[in-house]
């Protein structure tokens, strides 16, 4: 089957972060740069998902999502963690990390379906994910009063929420529509949840733009203090 173009702009796009970063020379900060390992994990997921299925399993690569789910968690939680303002905020996304470990440990032997896309732990990722990012993001904008769009963890944390939310809603739909056969439709939530993901990772690359450059304000232009 011929894949859609949409896939492929969304397999590569997770790539055009890092550009922006490398190009503008804003690379810096514990906020940015756990950001930026979120979306290096997930170009790598896309990348594993398709060698799977060159590799190991010519007809389905669910299995290599399923593994790679907590680390996608784990890493953006940890992103979200240098992004909070409130320090029990903060501790809170990585004491978090653990729980998803465990959740998707028990969720493998007793509910999830290896040949089937998440039905639970990607979901439930999503949405603390979601909350996370809307916190951090309602926070910041009580906390800070510069411009909001152009200020790094306005962009960051968009793209986090408009991802994840995405992600849990449509990933328990396509679970849904693939149980029942029904594959056109599953195709089609495919490519609208693509155009989503592309969406998210352009605005993603805001922060990136926005941040202020390292040969112009060198090591203390971190947007983040660490506490």
């Amino acid at each position: 089957m011929k894949i859609p173009l949409i896939l492929w702009v969304a397999l590569f796009i997770k790539l055009l972060p890092y550009a922006v970063a490398r190009w503008r020379g804003t690379l810096v900060g514990a906020a940015l740069r756990r950001t930026m390992e979120w979306v290096l994990v997930l170009s790598f997921t896309d990348w594993f998902a398709r060698l799977w299925v060159l590799l190991v399993d010519g007809t389905n690569n669910f299995l290599a999502s399923h593994l790679m789910s907590p680390v996608k968690g784990t890493v953006v939680l940890l992103a979200l963690a240098e992004w909070q303002v409130l320090p029990i905020a903060r501790s809170t996304m990585r004491y978090c990390i653990p729980f998803v470990w465990l959740f998707w440990g028990a969720a493998m032997l007793w509910v999830e379906d290896p040949r089937n896309f998440s039905i639970l732990v990607s979901p439930t990722i999503g949405l603390l994910a979601l909350a996370g990012a809307l916190f951090a993001l309602l926070s910041r904008m009580r906390e800070d009063h510069g411009p909001v769009l152009t200020s790094p963890w306005a962009w960051a944390l968009t793209a986090i929420a408009v991802y994840h939310a995405n992600n849990a809603a449509l990933g328990i739909f396509q679970a849904v529509v693939t149980a029942s056969g029904d594959i056109p439709l599953m195709v089609r939530a495919a490519n609208f949840r693509a155009w989503l993901e592309t969406i998210a990772v352009v605005i993603l690359s805001g922060a990136y733009f926005w941040q202020t450059p390292t040969r112009s304000s060198g090591a203390s232009s971190s947007p983040v203090p660490s506490r």
